[in-house]
Formats: C-alpha cells, sequence, structure tokens
C-alpha cells in the first residue's frame, strides 16, 4: 500500500541519518520511535538502545524504552528502564508518572501507592492502571482524592460513581450522582436517568 511504502520510506532515511551521525544519539531516537509507532518493536529496540548507548542519561530514550517493551507485554523489563529513568532525576514529573505506571503494570502495587502518596500532583493515568489491573478499591482511594481537591467538580462524582458502581456499593452511588445533580445543573437529566437505571437494579455506568 502507499502508506506502508511512504512508512518505509522514511524509515530507510531516518536509518541513513543515523549512520551519517554515529556519535549523536537523536537520529536513533527517531527511528526508533517511529518504528515502535509502526508496531516493529525488535527493529525499534535496536535503534532506541543504540541512543541509549550514546546517551545513558537522557531520560525521554529511556521512556522510549519502557513504551516499546510495554507493547511488547514485557512489564518487568519495562519497569526496569522506567525504575533507571526515574532514579536519574526524581524531580522529573514525566519519569515519575511512568515508573509509577509501571509499577501497578507490574503488580508493584505497594510502592507505587507509596510513591503516589508522596506526589502532589494526581494524574487519571493512575486510576486507568489500576481499573485495567482490576484493582478497583484503588481506583475508589484516587477519586475520593480527587474530590478530596475538587469537591465541586460534577464530572468527578459520575466517576467515583461508576467505581462504587462496579463495587456493588449501590446507594453510595445513587448519593454522588445526587451530589453531581446540585452541582451542576445541566447534568440533571443524566445524573437523574442513572439513578432510575440503578434503583430498578441495573448498572449503567
Amino acid at each position: 500500500s502507499t502508506k506502508s511504502l511512504v512508512a518505509q520510506v522514511t524509515v530507510t532515511e531516518l536509518a541513513a541519518a543515523v549512520e551519517a551521525s554515529p556519535l549523536d544519539p537523536r537520529p536513533a531516537l527517531f527511528v526508533g520511535g517511529f518504528l515502535a509507532r509502526l508496531g516493529r518493536y525488535d527493529e525499534a529496540l535496536t535503534y532506541l538502545k543504540r541512543a541509549e548507548t550514546l546517551s545513558p542519561r537522557k531520560q525521554h530514550i529511556l521512556l522510549e524504552l519502557v513504551n516499546v517493551y510495554k507493547q511488547k507485554g514485557d512489564n518487568e523489563v519495562a519497569l526496569r528502564w522506567a525504575k533507571k529513568a526515574y532514579d536519574l532525576d526524581q524531580r522529573f514529573d514525566e519519569a515519575r508518572y511512568v515508573y509509577v505506571l509501571q509499577l501497578i503494570y507490574s503488580g508493584h502495587t505497594a510502592e507505587a501507592n507509596k510513591l503516589i502518596k508522596e506526589s502532589d500532583v494526581l494524574d487519571t493515568r493512575f486510576i486507568n492502571a489500576y481499573a485495567d489491573a482490576g484493582q478497583i478499591e484503588k481506583v475508589l482511594a484516587l477519586w475520593q482524592e480527587h474530590i478530596k481537591r475538587e469537591p465541586k467538580n460534577s464530572q468527578y462524582r459520575f466517576n467515583i460513581a461508576a467505581t462504587y458502581l462496579a463495587l456493588g456499593r449501590r446507594a453510595e452511588a445513587i448519593k454522588e450522582l445526587e451530589t453531581a445533580l446540585t452541582l451542576d445543573p445541566s447534568t440533571s437529566q443524566q445524573a437523574k436517568d442513572l439513578i432510575k437505571e440503578i434503583k430498578a437494579g441495573r448498572n449503567p455506568l
């Protein structure tokens, strides 16, 4: 197809740039990232590891390696790269986020919880990771923390209502929807419909 032909030409041109500047990690990072987005993970790793060898303290290269190993389904290797990126500079928020996410995906939730509690910034990616891991109680705890910080955010009330419903705590789900209704009248019909469904024994969220 035209699309795959263009992709291959781009890879060839990027690879030539790598060979033209063998001591510069940037071309290797670019071609590695591009190959990763094409799903050609093993080829991507060849270039990304070359970039990492040339610039071992560049966190963006390490985070790209995390992404590729995660896409390959090798969460433990991804975790090692994530920890290396985080340890290089713990003030870099993105490295912290990625490390925490990888801890969750790898099942190391105690360490993930510790780092989340130490962080001033909440990130919904943590919630999504816990949801993917089936840890709904952790999802609930994070939504509760979000609401504590932004009690007037009606969307958070819908989200926590869905979480309560997933846990079978129907009365609490209804209570949160009633709160959302009072916080934002524009959501009243949606909230009322959901409450009606929950009271009828269904799971609309």
